[in-house]
């Protein structure tokens, strides 16, 4: 059963590109069949795994999927195993679609257009933007799990309680099959004395929610943005350690 995973926070810098596209690799390099789809205008995912400008695929993105109801023709192989579904800035746009032109309803737009791939892949993943508007919304009502990616800091920590809250609305009006996983810590500098704090306050607000696993701040993971996955001799370095993640992932995706 395809199994999809939305990776969430209405907040930037916390590394949802990043882990998106790492999990993605990770699943592929496994031999899983993955699609990985992305659903912020900025088209970050879409550069950092097709290596090409984001452009590049204007008139073939989840825009134009959505506005078809199906994303048949818009994914873009990028190996046999991992498939991606592209976005630029013109995604920013899609809720004067939904709202004016959209005959569905709207918050399930992502949800339908993807129906007639999902049984083709193993796992779609989707990266979401920093805000809590309808991209996220649509992302959060086609996913089965979420994961949220947490940089020890005092904005993004403020940022999980809403993001919950939007998470739980969702769950009980529109997507009772949501399940969140676990919250992806990333330690930006470990020298900072109130990382512990943070993470304290994750578990005693979040209790048992925290993945035992804790990303630290990696120059090569940085540089897949410029070099991509592929033809990169730091490429296992800056993966290392996501490994650990995944396999936690996979085990709390079969409770």
């Amino acid at each position: 059963m395809t199994k999809v995973i939305c990776f969430s926070l209405q907040k930037g810098g916390v590394a949802k590109t990043t882990t998106t596209s790492i999990t993605a690799y990770l699943l592929a390099e496994m031999g899983h069949k993955v699609l990985a789809v992305d659903f912020d205008s900025q088209g970050n995912l879409t550069a950092i795994l097709t290596q090409q400008n984001i452009y590049d695929f204007t008139g073939r993105t989840v825009l134009e999927a959505i506005k078809e109801d199906n994303a048949e023709e818009y994914t873009v192989k990028v190996t046999d195993n991992l498939h991606v579904l592209p976005a630029n800035d013109y995604l920013a746009t899609i809720s004067k679609y939904l709202y004016r032109d959209y005959t569905g309803v709207p918050v399930r737009a992502l949800e339908k257009a993807l129906e007639p791939i999902k049984d083709q892949y193993d796992y779609i993943l989707i990266d979401t933007p920093p805000n809590l508007g309808d991209l996220t919304t649509n992302a959060l009502t086609a996913s089965d799990y979420v994961v949220i990616p947490y940089a020890t800091d005092q904005w993004t920590f403020d940022a999980l309680f809403p993001f919950m809250e939007t998470v739980q609305y969702v769950e009980k009006n529109v997507n009772q099959s949501l399940k969140f996983v676990g919250i992806l810590p990333r330690i930006i500098d470990s020298r900072v004395g109130e990382t512990k704090d943070y993470l304290e306050a994750l578990d005693t607000y979040f209790p048992n929610k925290r993945f035992e696993t804790t990303i630290k701040s990696n120059a090569a993971a940085r540089r897949l943005q410029m070099y991509g996955f592929f033809d990169n001799s730091e490429v296992n370095k800056a993966v290392r350690q996501y490994k650990p993640f995944l396999k936690e992932l996979l085990e709390r995706c079969q409770e």
